[in-house]
């Protein structure tokens, strides 16, 4: 019997080949050609030798319609459906020849190889010496499993275990048979290949279905499962606000631990930028980045022309010509158990994220903060040492807010005293204050707290518990020298709370018992009216309310235990509001009459119908106005085709009120469409939309996509090509910001 591969149906990505019709080569070529050195970076594959597909040592099993063996030259001769297994590969031919003495083998006529990781050989003819590392393979094709990628060559030679060599190469990454055609592929003259680095080609022509799309005299592309050093694809793009935009990256693999991008970037409109990005990982307890990156402005006055009109974006004019931004993020453990972390943002003016960001919540930032801080944990104390520094990017001259240089703090979880029922735990803290103008100075604050936890009866949980708080100031406004100031108070706080559980066994397909969880909670506190006029107000800590309150709550939990023993939270529902006994007594500053002893009603309702549906709202009800002071509220789901909707209301009452949409939906398995949008109520228009289409095969894939801002209109496509990476399309950083990318 013969060996025959199957029909298939044709895969996406491939096409039949028609007949052959000469290209409009010199109009091609003329228009689309970059007579440059094309170097892309990805991922690639791990590419065996094919000179060693059998052991000369291990054992070997031939069949074939007529098979030879010369015992005493070790050598086998071969003819009609041969079939040679060993060790999970299997080579197939019309007529094959091997000399196991001398180490060599010659397979001719429909030769197919495959290994036990699915890699493939295919070819006219195949010679190999399996001592050396060798073979030559004749109108061959080689495929790789993974990554998919195929390299076919009129003659194809491996060299060494890791290198080859080819004339008339071209190789892709779409997954195609015999008779069919890559959707793209590239075409060289000739090529050298290392399968743990790059495919060198000379004379490279990209091929769109036999079309020949750009022409390059050399192209080095990667190949091997590691990160490869070179350019990536570069970003082209256009909008009312950037003009015409090209994004170029230079990725640099240092090591298996460190790697660094390069950023040049050239926007018509806007000038040129350039920066770098650096990570590293040295061990799970010592890792990174750092982002570098600096553009110059040649017309300032324009970009603000943009968004002139957006009363959202108003920012300090502090921007100049030459506009930067460093951030690091870094993680270390120390000996001794100490950790390290270090999070800084700094950027040269307050308008900078209005023009670099991508990120929404990033553009609409109020400040920035940059933490430095040293921190230990113990079995029942922490202690943590830090640096915390603002940026209010809401005005120009930051003189006047407070930085934290250094803070400490210091804690103790509860722990019984000795042998008696009580417990004690503490929390302190200590902050140097430091700014241009204005009081500095520095604060200690101490909060020790006892609390006897009893349970009467074993019906409800009830814990007293007493908590001093000592405060001391040192304030200096830089003329008179320093003022001292202490401050003395404690409260008295009282928890009286139960659990109520109870399982069901509901008649519902796959569920196998319901848990409804109740845990009512009432909380006294009394804090004594105390007068801090004197007092220096840095943060909250300074000013403490009186409070003689009760506070009540309730709080739910329905959960689900399937057949298979997982588990699903159906509901979580949380409601809460405090009763204030002074003023209920008219011992507050309202008028009387006006008091208003109850505070806003606050709720929080999760709700999960199944797995792929989750309803969240959240808010805060005021009982005097019979309106909501604000409220949040999501709608999400999906489905087994990874199609995804979502909806959110964010209100604020007086300030905010806007709606979020978002969307994706599968067409079909090669088509999609995306929809987001952030809409705003107050000022009845949309912050932000974007609409998306894309088409994706096994080994290529276009989207379009339009995105409208307040201040701009971007349009983008698109090209993806499997294993070497996005064309027409900004690349994106780990910062989300800088050179638009």
């Amino acid at each position: 019997m013969t060996f025959n591969k199957k029909k298939t149906i044709q895969r996406p990505g491939c096409y039949s080949r028609k007949p052959y019709k000469k290209p409009l080569f010199l109009k091609s070529v003329a228009l689309l050609s970059f007579l440059l050195l094309f170097i892309f970076t990805g991922y690639g594959t791990s590419f065996a030798g094919i000179g060693a597909i059998f052991d000369s040592e291990a054992p070997i099993e031939v069949t074939g319609d007529n098979v030879t063996y010369d015992n005493k030259q070790e050598t086998y001769h071969a003819t009609g459906s041969v079939v040679v297994v060993q060790e999970g590969t299997t080579l197939m031919a019309d007529e094959l020849f091997m000399d196991m003495k001398k180490g060599t083998a010659s397979a001719v006529g429909n030769v197919f190889v495959t290994d036990a990781m699915g890699d493939t050989v295919e070819g006219e003819k195949l010679t190999a010496n399996l001592n050396n590392d060798t073979a030559v393979i004749i109108n061959g094709k080689l495929y790789f499993e993974e990554g998919t990628v195929s390299i076919y060559g009129s003659r194809l030679e491996q060299t060494d275990k890791q290198n080859y060599k080819g004339k008339n190469v071209k190789f892709t990454t779409c997954k195609c048979e015999k008779d069919e055609t890559p959707a793209w592929y590239f075409a060289s003259s000739s090529a050298k290949m290392k399968t743990d680095g790059y495919i060198l080609a000379w004379n490279a022509y990209l091929k769109v279905k036999d079309k020949t799309i750009l022409y390059t005299p050399v192209l080095i592309a990667p190949v091997g499962s590691d990160r490869k050093t070179g350019f990536l694809m570069p970003g082209f793009g256009s909008s009312n606000k950037q003009g015409s935009f090209i994004d170029n990256t230079f990725f640099w693999a240092i090591s298996d631990h460190a790697d660094a991008s390069f950023f040049l970037d050239y926007k018509s409109k806007r000038g040129i930028g350039e920066g770098v990005e650096y990570r590293y990982y040295r061990t799970a307890e010592s890792y990174g980045e750092l982002y570098l990156y600096h553009f110059k402005e040649k017309d300032l006055d324009g970009l603000r022309e943009f968004r002139s009109e957006a009363n959202n974006l108003d920012r300090p004019l502090s921007a100049s010509e030459n506009r930067w931004q460093v951030k690091l993020r870094h993680n270390e453990t120390l000996p001794g158990g100490f950790k390290l972390k270090a999070d800084i943002n700094v950027v040269s003016d307050d308008e900078y994220f209005l023009d670099f960001s991508k990120i929404s919540k990033e553009r609409s930032l109020e400040s920035l903060e940059s933490t430095v801080s040293l921190s230990k944990n113990w079995d029942r104390y922490s202690l943590t040492v830090q640096t915390r520094t603002y940026d209010n990017l809401l005005i120009e001259d930051d003189g006047a807010i407070l930085q934290k240089i250094p803070e400490a703090i210091f804690t103790g979880s509860s722990q019984r005293i000795l042998d008696s029922k009580f417990f004690f735990a503490f929390s302190s803290s200590f902050v140097n204050y430091e700014r241009k103008y204005g009081n500095k100075g520095q604060r200690m604050d101490v909060r020790p707290r006892i609390s006897l936890p009893l349970n009467p009866g074993g019906w409800f949980e009830l814990t007293p518990s007493f908590g001093p708080r000592m405060t001391v100031y040192r304030v200096d406004d830089g003329t008179s020298g320093a003022r001292y100031y202490g401050r003395g108070l404690y409260d008295f706080t009282t928890d009286l709370t139960t659990t109520f559980v109870k399982n069901y066994r509901p008649r519902l397909q796959g569920v196998k018992m319901l848990r409804h969880t109740i845990r009512p909670k009432i909380t006294h506190t009394y804090i004594p009216n105390y007068d801090q006029s004197r007092l220096p107000s840095y943060d909250s800590i300074d000013r403490v309310a009186p409070a003689n309150t009760v506070r009540y709550s309730l709080n739910s939990i329905v959960t689900g235990k399937f057949a298979d023993s997982t588990k699903h939270e159906y509901l979580y529902m949380d409601i809460a509001q405090t009763y204030d006994i002074r003023e209920g007594n008219g011992k507050s500053k309202r008028a009387a009459g006006d008091e208003r002893p109850f505070s806003d009603v606050s709720g929080e309702l999760i709700l999960r119908p199944t797995i792929r549906t989750k309803i969240w709202s959240k808010g805060l009800y005021d009982p005097y106005e019979k309106w909501f002071e604000s409220s949040d509220a999501q709608f999400s789901m999906s489905t087994r085709r990874e199609d995804t909707f979502s909806l959110s209301y964010r209100y604020l009452r007086g300030t905010t009120r806007y709606l979020e949409a978002a969307a994706l939906i599968n067409l079909s398995p090669a088509l999609y469409a995306s929809y987001h949008d952030r809409y705003n109520f107050i000022d009845d228009r949309a912050l932000e939309r974007a609409f998306t289409f894309g088409y994706k095969h096994q080994c290529w894939g276009v989207e379009f996509a339009w995105k409208k801002r307040i201040e701009e209109t971007l349009f983008l496509l698109t090209f993806t090509m499997k294993g070497i990476g996005a064309v027409f399309a900004p690349q994106t950083s780990l910062s989300g910001t800088g050179g638009g990318r």
